[in-house]
């Protein structure tokens, strides 16, 4: 009952609006092999206080020397560091992203490559950024890597469960996130924890397949249960009729 009030009670993080812009980041096979779904989440997570729209998109060309990222009519090749989106921000639009976030970051994607103990170390030294406040969504992504990271040490992780929950509590309108506190508490053996999550997303997400998907996954979830009368699947069924 107590995920449920903390569901509830998610407000999504505001940040004013500081300039206007789009980048679109190459979605194509090539770019894909690259890592470029990792170059989309950089720009997500850095540019959310700016008024700067990003995208995934099709070939934008240069094949081969991707991650490759346009903004207007210019192309910048192996975009693979948040030090070198910081600088396509800075000139193309004028966005100054703070050298400490950067620096953050950096520590966040270094851990990627470790395990365990090491990745939490560094997640938690990511997460220690005073600027970070005014980058919610750079924020869940510690939270989240931090909290598979602790999953990797015990699948009943307190830890892995608290993570994912502020990183819910950070980024709410994130479909991601509730599906990572989804996984998180199902691992744990919390089925019904679990559906409190589904259905957080339900009311926070605005994206429409998903919030389809949600639903589905909680009827599987109360059906597998073989317990329809419990309180949170009856709820569910209230969002469905």
């Amino acid at each position: 009952m107590t995920y449920m009030l903390l569901v509830l009670s998610c407000t999504l993080l505001r940040s004013a609006a500081l300039t206007v812009g789009l980048c679109e980041v190459c979605g194509n096979k090539s770019c894909r092999k690259l890592k470029s779904d990792k170059t989309l989440r950089m720009f997500k997570d850095l540019v959310q206080p700016y008024d700067l729209e990003v995208q995934s998109v099709g070939c934008i060309g240069n094949c081969g020397a991707g991650p490759n990222v346009r903004c207007g009519a210019t192309v910048y090749p192996g975009v693979v560091s948040p030090a070198t989106v910081a600088a396509i921000c800075s000139i193309e639009h004028g966005v100054e992203i703070p050298d400490s976030v950067i620096e953050s970051y950096e520590s966040f994607v270094s851990g990627l490559a470790l395990k365990k103990g090491a990745a939490v170390l560094k997640f938690t030294e990511a997460l220690f950024c005073d600027d970070l406040a005014d980058f919610p969504k750079a924020r869940a992504s510690y939270l989240l890597a931090r909290s598979e990271a602790n999953l990797d040490v015990s699948k009943k992780s307190l830890a892995a469960q608290k993570d994912a929950l502020l990183a819910c509590r950070t980024d709410p309108k994130s479909a991601r996130v509730w599906w990572a506190l989804r996984d998180t508490l199902k691992s744990a053996g919390k089925p019904y924890s679990a559906l409190t999550a589904l259905l957080g997303l339900v009311m926070n997400v605005r994206d429409a397949p998903a919030r389809k998907a949600a639903i589905s996954d909680a009827e599987k979830l109360c059906r597998k249960s073989n317990k329809l009368d419990h309180p949170m699947c009856l709820l569910v069924k209230e969002f469905t009729s």
